[in-house]
């Protein structure tokens, strides 16, 4: 049977998606899920040693639920249902609250390097705000996955817009470039759980 590492909120966590995903029974009938909530997260990694997972999915939103999802959906890439069509709220608020000030700007830069130099000053002293969202930070997650599931039409093309262009580097903190030997793909009919069963299998067929 198919193993999967279902990374998302759970409750008692107030969110949606956190009780959206509390029961994947539709796609339990053919796979086997471990659900990774913040909690348990740290399990994965040597879960995934001992016995590495087909296939890992992300469930990743703008809000500071899914935080602790950044921390491994680059290592270790696989489907990524995203829930909103910006992020730059989420990275701002989780790598400015840590004073990690230079990530802030070397991941911004990774995502938008047309954009004015001088902006990222402004988020770094506080001053970002609304003007976050002319910014998605989205280029990361589009690099490092192997396959983006959204919501609908109009998300899938604000995706479709963003450049993942390999010359432009890797967005992780040791150098490496990683992101260059994947796909980015992109689904627009994923996001729902019934329907992330239609992503799963396209992911086993296009990496098989």
């Amino acid at each position: 049977m198919t193993t999967i590492a279902w990374f998302s909120p759970l409750p008692p966590v107030r969110s949606g998606i956190a009780d959206a995903n509390a029961s994947c029974c539709r796609l339990e009938r053919e796979l086997a899920i471990d659900r990774y909530d913040e909690p348990r997260a740290h399990d994965f990694i040597w879960r995934n040693q001992r016995a590495p997972y087909d296939l890992v999915v992300y469930q990743l939103g703008n809000a500071s639920c899914h935080d602790f999802v950044w921390a491994y959906l680059a290592r270790f890439p696989g489907l990524v249902v995203v829930h909103d069509p910006t992020l730059h709220h989420a990275r701002a608020r989780q790598l400015l609250g840590q004073r990690r000030f230079d990530d802030y700007r070397r991941e911004f830069w990774f995502d938008h390097p047309a954009a004015n130099r001088d902006f990222v000053e402004y988020a770094v002293e506080g001053l970002g705000g609304p003007i976050y969202y002319f910014w998605s930070m989205l280029a990361a997650v589009m690099k490092t996955a192997r396959m983006i599931a959204v919501h609908n039409e109009r998300v899938a093309r604000i995706f479709a817009g963003v450049s993942t262009d390999a010359d432009r580097g890797d967005p992780s903190r040791d150098g490496s470039t990683r992101g260059e030997r994947r796909h980015a793909g992109l689904d627009a009919r994923g996001a729902r759980l019934p329907r992330s069963r239609h992503c799963v299998r396209r992911v086993r067929q296009d990496h098989e």
